[in-house]
């Protein structure tokens, strides 16, 4: 994935509680009203404060799965996530997170720097993300796990489009993703595909797509009920990309 990152370089990083109320009823009494009342506030206190200790955990299982700087497989190195935000937030603020993907299924394989930033932007009970960029800073890689399986199909995801209706103009880019073949040991479920852009339509006027940055490989799986995402440009070795999905494979097993 392509994201000149050298411009970048200043510093940027269940517990269901069931509740069983016997509620006292007592016929035309306004302290009981009261009671039920008080009772019913408390209760709503303590469901909350049991819903944020669970996403609370939640957030602290993700980070400690997460693969961070000793999981960098030669020829990347990791860097702070957040200076993703900081790209985002330079392009003016008319970048729309929520471009509309068709076939809504092949969401996961829809990858530009609006993902990057949009991974980045996740809450943390929900999901985790790591940067890693190559040693001149010019390619980046995004991993991401996920709380929830999702698993996708690149044959349903042959060719498919992503539209953003931004601020300047609305924008439709047509994609494409060929299979390939690689192996993950200790997961299930491992897609890889090449990524493509085709085209680029913004505001009615058809762009030439630029060979550089328009390409990129995606591995995704599954393993102990979470997903695992790796996105990096095709001009990075796929040894590479697919060293580092193991990597995060093996955290994700071994913090289990």
């Amino acid at each position: 994935m392509k994201m000149r990152l050298h411009n970048h370089k200043r510093s940027t990083t269940l517990l269901a509680v069931p509740f069983i109320l016997a509620l006292g009823l007592s016929a035309c009494s306004s302290d009981g009203d009261n009671d039920s009342a008080e009772t019913q506030t408390s209760t709503n206190t303590v469901t909350s404060t049991a819903q944020s200790t669970i996403e609370q955990t939640q957030a602290a299982t993700l980070q400690e799965m997460i693969v961070g700087p000793d999981d960098a497989p030669e020829g990347l190195k990791h860097a702070d996530v957040s200076m993703v935000n900081d790209l985002a937030s330079e392009l003016g603020g008319n970048l729309n997170l929520d471009g509309g993907v068709q076939p809504e299924q092949c969401q996961p394989f829809a990858a530009d720097i609006s993902t990057a930033a949009k991974w980045a932007a996740l809450p943390q009970n929900e999901a985790a993300t790591a940067l890693y960029t190559t040693p001149d800073d010019n390619e980046a890689v995004m991993v991401r796990i996920d709380a929830t399986e999702t698993t996708v199909n690149p044959e349903e995801c042959a060719t498919f489009t992503r539209e953003f209706d931004n601020e300047l103009a609305k924008s439709v880019s047509t994609y494409t993703v060929t299979p390939m073949e690689i192996s993950i040991e200790g997961a299930d479920n491992v897609v890889a595909v090449e990524e493509q852009m085709q085209s680029m339509n913004v505001g009615g006027q058809e762009l030439e797509v630029p060979p550089a940055g328009a390409q990129n490989v995606i591995i995704t799986g599954t393993t102990q009920g979470k997903t695992f995402t790796v996105i990096g440009s095709n001009t990075i070795p796929k040894e590479v990309l697919q060293a580092l999905a193991q990597n995060q494979v093996n955290k994700i097993n071994e913090n289990s």
